[in-house]
């Protein structure tokens, strides 16, 4: 047992040895560094499929861009198709209330053609004149055949001249009437051949719209199935991707036209403002009337009489003796002179020249001082107002987009305004309707009819229009409710569906509709 198991285990490392001698002598693999040229294509393989990506991604918004453009050219198409129905209905109006009219005329000269008979047989059978010459105005003839019948006056006597007068008048209207019927009747078919070529044109650009859009999705399909290929990501993935894509895109079309909304809403703020001071009276500096100067001399001496006695002014001094001094005895008054102080001979002299006064005193102003050459001023005109503020938002309106509403995923339909389908003024007329708010059937007509009010002062209810651009210049093509928060109520387009969804900005005009 022992020897069996010896062996056996010498056995076992001969082998292993053997193992390890034919391990050493077999070379291990090594991985071979790639070539300049290996890097080189791996390179340019990994710039290809990034530039065939960013192509795809081009094609994919170029695709989107011109979808849309499509769908709005057909929206337009549709609103020209709408005023021209429009135009038609009201040419049919007015041609059937003209034939009316005309009709009304024509009888009223068949009276008067019944009055004039009665007043010929009348003087047939007093004999005043032969039935015969009154003939032709009694018969079916036109109103140029009687003035040009020279023997008018000579047949009827003046007791009949006022019924003839009346008769030919009132023919001479239903006449004109008559004419204006018949204008009315050609504009009325006029306007229906413009109304059917848009129709025609309307559906044309729908059909341009429809093919487009399932071009649109069938191309998006291979460009993103493309994509995933070479991303080697799924398709659901890479659509995704795109989805995101387009919606940022949006987003940034979306936030540049706000921004140039706001920016439009500065400068109709600034134009006003200039407009309004413009028409403001400027305050004038008017100068308070100068007195008229009134010059009054200073008072000069005038050669008033002089004093009859002067105080007396002695030429000569009194005596400088002075008087003797007084003795014991009683004193005896100094001497009174005899002769009194001499008196001066000539009074106190006096300016032989008065004090010079003006000879010619301070000029009064001759004339009163001089009136302004220019007339007064008219009274400025009263600055223009600005405009007035908005109207508050009525119940109605929130009335009007609960309505709209309650139709959201309604399918669009081309022309409709009823509950089995709307376009998107039809939308909006139908709902206001339902409040008891009749509106235009067109969009820009309810731009028209509505009250301006700028997007940021936007109320539920309150309508938001579109035009290329945001430029009320262009024609409107499509109107939405606001629904608060950022939110719009609207029918989109052919092929989706009635929806309340996020605002986006493209195209918005600058001022919404308030109804007034």
């Amino acid at each position: 047992m022992a020897v069996r198991i010896t062996l056996t285990r010498s056995l076992a490392s001969i082998c292993g040895l053997t193992l390890a001698i034919s391990g050493l002598a077999v070379p291990m693999a090594v991985a071979v560094p790639p070539s300049n040229d290996d890097i080189d294509q791996s390179r340019q393989a990994e710039r290809s499929t990034e530039s065939q990506i960013a192509e795809l991604e081009i094609a994919l918004a170029e695709l989107s861009s011109t979808t849309e453009n499509t769908g709005i050219d057909a929206q337009i198409a549709t609103e020209e198709y709408l005023l021209a129905d429009d135009g038609r209905l009201a040419a049919e109006a007015r041609s059937t209330e003209a034939a009316k009219v005309a009709a009304a005329a024509r009888a009223a000269v068949e009276e008067a053609r019944g009055e004039l008979g009665v007043k010929a047989r009348d003087l047939y059978r007093k004999g005043s004149v032969p039935v015969s010459g009154a003939a032709p105005y009694v018969a079916e003839t036109t109103f140029q055949e009687l003035a040009t019948l020279k023997h008018l006056t000579r047949t009827l006597t003046s007791r009949t001249s006022d019924v003839l007068q009346s008769f030919l008048g009132v023919e001479a209207v239903a006449d004109m009437l008559e004419a204006q019927a018949s204008q009315a009747r050609d504009e009325a078919r006029a306007a229906a051949d413009l109304a059917e070529q848009r129709r025609l044109e309307a559906s044309a650009a729908l059909d341009r719209a429809n093919s487009q859009e399932r071009e649109y999705t069938q191309r998006r399909d291979e460009l993103i199935a493309q994509l995933a290929q070479q991303r080697q990501t799924t398709i659901e993935l890479e659509r995704e991707r795109q989805d995101q894509l387009d919606e940022q895109r949006r987003e940034r079309e979306s936030q540049v036209a706000y921004a140039r909304i706001q920016e439009q809403s500065r400068e109709d703020q600034l134009n006003a403002a200039s407009r309004d001071a413009e028409t403001r009276p400027v305050p004038r500096v008017t100068t308070a009337p100068r007195p008229e100067i009134t010059y009054t001399p200073a008072p000069v001496p005038s050669t008033a009489p002089a004093p009859t006695t002067p105080a007396p002014a002695p030429t000569t001094a009194a005596p400088t003796t002075p008087a003797p001094a007084p003795t014991t005895v009683a004193p005896t008054p100094a001497p009174r002179p005899t002769t009194p102080a001499p008196r001066p001979t000539t009074p106190a002299p006096r300016p032989t020249t008065p004090a010079p006064r003006p000879t010619t005193p301070a000029p009064r102003p001759t004339t009163p001082a001089p009136a302004p050459t220019t007339p007064a001023p008219k009274p400025t005109p009263k600055p223009t107002p600005p405009p007035p503020p908005p109207p508050p938002a009525s119940s109605k309106a929130q009335q009007a987009l609960e309505v709209a509403k309650r139709y959201v995923g309604v399918p669009y339909v081309y022309g409709g305004a009823t509950p089995s389908g709307f376009d998107c003024s039809g939308l909006v007329m139908y709902s206001y309707a339902q409040v008891g708010v009749k509106l235009p059937r067109t969009s820009g007509g309810q731009y028209n009819a509505t009250a301006r009010v700028p997007v940021k002062q936007l109320q539920p209810g309150d309508l938001i229009f579109y035009a290329q651009g945001g430029n009320p210049n262009n024609r409107i093509y499509h109107v939405a409710f606001y629904a608060g928060n950022g939110m719009r109520v609207h029918a989109p387009s052919p092929g989706k569906r009635v929806e309340l969804v996020k605002m986006y900005w493209t195209n918005v005009l600058p001022y919404g509709g308030r109804v007034k």
